[in-house]
C-alpha cells in the first residue's frame, strides 16, 4: 500500500468539495497513510494543472460541471493516462454505463455516504503501483537506475546536472527542466533555476535559502519561495490555514470559554446559595425547637413555681413549720442538682450545652453529662462553641431515631486533661453509620451538605488538635483534644 498519494477532488460545489475533502483525510489517517488533496472547481482548471504533468493517483470526479463535463474530462484523461484511478461522484443514476467505458473504481450517488466512499478509497490505494519510482541516468558512460527516494538535490551546470544522492553523486548531460519532469510533482520541487531539492529531506525554509537534514544550504529565489514553501507544506500534510481565520477562531474560541464560565459560575452560585439557604433553614429550625423547649420549661418553672408558693403557704396557714422546711431542703437539692449539670465554668458553653441537653431531655433522650472547662483556653470560646453545638447535634440526630426511648442516651464528658481539653460526646446510634474514605458523614448530607463534620474537622485543625472519631454496634463516639 501507497505511503503517499495525491488526490484530486474535482466538483462545481464547494461545499462538496470540503465534505470530500474531509471524508478523505479522515479516512487516511484511519488507514496511516498521507494522503495530499488538491480541489479544482471545473473540468478545465483541471485540465490545465494535468497538462502540466502534474501526477495523480485518484481522481473523485463529478460528472455534471458548467463547462466541460466529468465524463468528457475522463475520456481524455484515459487517453494519456490509464493508471489513475477515477470514482464518478454525480446526483443522478444515468451515467453508471459510461463509468465502465472509462474503466472507473466506482460510481457514487449524492449524498455521500463515507462507508460507501472508504469502500472505493480501499479498492483504488490497492491498484495504485507499489514499484519505488526511480529514474534513469547515464553518467559516465553507463546507466543507472537511481530511486527518487534517495536523491537528495539536483544542482544544474551549463550543460550538465549534478544528482546528488543517498548513496553518492551522478553527473549527467541533461538540462534541469528534462529531469524535473521525469521526477515525482509530490516529493520533489524546484527552488531555484539552478535547483531542485527533495521534500524528504528539507529540515528549514528560509527567506532566500533552504537547509538540508545534511546541512547542505540552498538557494531559494524570490520567485520560487512561494511555491516551495507550499510544496513543503503539502508534503508534511498540513493545510494553509488563511491568515485572517487564526483571530476569529481565536476569538470564537475565547468567547465560547467566557460564555462557559458565566454559566458554570452561575450554576454554581445557585447551587451555594441553595446550600447556605438549606442550612440557613436547618439552623433556623434547631434554633426555634431549642427557643421553643426553653419556653416550655419557664412555663413549666412558673406553674412549679406557683405551685410551691401554694404548698409553702399552706404550711404557714397550719403551722407545719418542719414540714415547710422539709419541703424547702427537697427543692433546694432539686436545684442544686439541676444547677450542676449546667455549670462549667465557662458561661458560653453553659449556654449551649444548657440549651441542647434541654432539647435531648425532651426528645426523650437520656442525659449523662459531666463538664468542667478551664479559664485560659487557646480554642476561642465561638469555637468552642461551634464544635460542641455541631457534635450534640449530630448525637441527638442519631439517638432520635432509636425507636425504643429507653435505648436512647448521649454521654457528655469535658475536662481538662494534661494541659490539654478533652472533649467526649457519645450517643446511640440505630441503623447504619455512613462513612467514605474519608470518613464519617452526616447523615443530613444528602440535604444539608455535612457543614457542620466540615467546621468541625477545619476547627480542630485550626488548632493542631486531634480528632477520634469511632463507631461500634449501637453506639458512636467523638473524642477531641484541643492545646491549653
Amino acid at each position: 500500500m501507497a505511503d503517499i498519494i495525491n488526490v484530486a477532488i474535482i466538483d462545481d460545489e464547494k461545499i462538496q468539495v470540503e465534505l470530500l475533502k474531509k471524508y478523505v483525510k479522515d479516512w487516511a489517517r484511519g488507514k496511516n497513510i498521507r494522503a495530499i488533496t488538491e480541489d479544482f472547481y471545473s473540468a478545465e482548471s483541471f485540465d490545465f494543472s494535468f497538462s502540466m504533468d502534474r501526477k495523480y493517483d485518484i481522481l473523485l470526479l463529478d460528472i455534471q460541471m458548467p463547462g466541460q463535463s466529468g465524463i468528457e474530462l475522463a475520456k481524455k484523461i484515459r487517453k494519456e493516462d490509464d493508471m489513475v484511478n477515477i470514482i464518478f461522484i454525480t446526483a443522478i443514476t444515468d451515467y453508471i454505463q459510461v463509468g465502465y467505458d472509462v474503466s472507473a473504481i466506482n460510481y457514487l450517488v449524492k449524498p455521500i455516504k463515507e462507508k460507501k466512499l472508504y469502500e472505493c478509497l480501499d479498492k483504488a490505494v490497492l491498484k495504485i503501483p507499489k514499484e519505488e519510482k526511480t529514474i534513469l541516468i547515464n553518467a559516465d558512460g553507463e546507466t543507472y537506475k537511481i530511486k527518487q527516494s534517495d536523491i537528495i538535490y539536483i544542482e544544474a551546470f551549463a550543460h550538465s546536472i549534478d544528482i546528488n544522492a543517498v548513496n553518492g553523486k551522478y553527473t549527467a548531460r541533461k538540462s534541469i527542466g528534462e529531469i524535473q519532469k521525469e521526477l515525482s510533482n509530490d516529493l520533489f520541487v524546484r527552488c531555484h533555476r539552478s535547483y531542485i531539492v527533495s521534500l524528504k529531506y528539507i529540515k528549514r525554509i528560509g527567506n532566500n535559502e533552504l537547509e538540508l537534514d545534511n546541512g547542505d544550504v540552498i538557494p531559494v529565489s524570490r520567485k520560487q519561495y512561494s511555491n516551495t514553501n507550499m510544496a513543503f507544506i503539502r508534503y508534511l500534510g498540513v493545510e494553509e490555514m488563511n491568515s485572517y481565520k487564526v483571530p476569529i477562531i481565536i476569538g470564537i474560541i475565547l468567547v465560547l470559554i467566557f460564555i462557559l464560565f458565566c454559566l458554570f459560575k452561575h450554576i454554581l452560585l445557585k447551587l451555594l446559595d441553595k446550600h447556605v439557604a438549606n442550612y440557613q433553614n436547618d439552623l433556623m429550625t434547631k434554633h426555634y425547637n431549642e427557643v421553643e423547649n426553653i419556653y416550655k420549661q419557664m412555663r413549666a418553672w412558673k406553674h412549679d413555681y406557683h405551685n410551691h408558693i401554694q404548698v409553702m403557704k399552706a404550711y404557714l396557714e397550719l403551722n407545719k413549720y418542719d414540714d415547710m422546711e422539709k419541703y424547702l431542703n427537697e427543692l433546694d437539692e432539686d436545684l442544686t442538682n439541676i444547677d450542676t449539670v449546667l455549670k462549667t465554668g465557662n458561661v458560653m458553653v453553659d449556654a449551649i450545652l444548657n440549651s441542647k441537653l434541654s432539647l435531648a431531655m425532651s426528645q426523650g433522650i437520656n442525659i449523662n453529662a459531666k463538664a468542667s472547662v478551664p479559664k485560659n483556653l487557646q480554642v476561642s470560646d465561638i469555637d468552642l462553641c461551634v464544635i460542641i453545638g455541631n457534635l450534640m447535634d449530630n448525637a441527638m440526630e442519631a439517638a432520635v431515631k432509636i425507636e425504643n426511648k429507653e435505648d436512647r442516651f448521649i454521654r457528655v464528658y469535658i475536662r481538662e486533661m494534661k494541659e490539654q481539653l478533652y472533649i467526649s460526646i457519645t450517643n446511640s446510634v440505630g441503623g447504619e453509620i455512613k462513612k467514605t474514605s474519608f470518613g464519617y458523614i452526616s447523615t443530613k448530607l444528602a440535604k444539608n451538605h455535612g457543614f457542620g463534620l466540615k467546621r468541625v474537622d477545619a476547627i480542630v485543625a485550626k488548632y493542631n488538635g486531634f480528632i477520634n472519631r469511632q463507631n461500634e454496634e449501637g453506639v458512636f463516639a467523638t473524642e477531641i483534644i484541643l492545646p491549653l
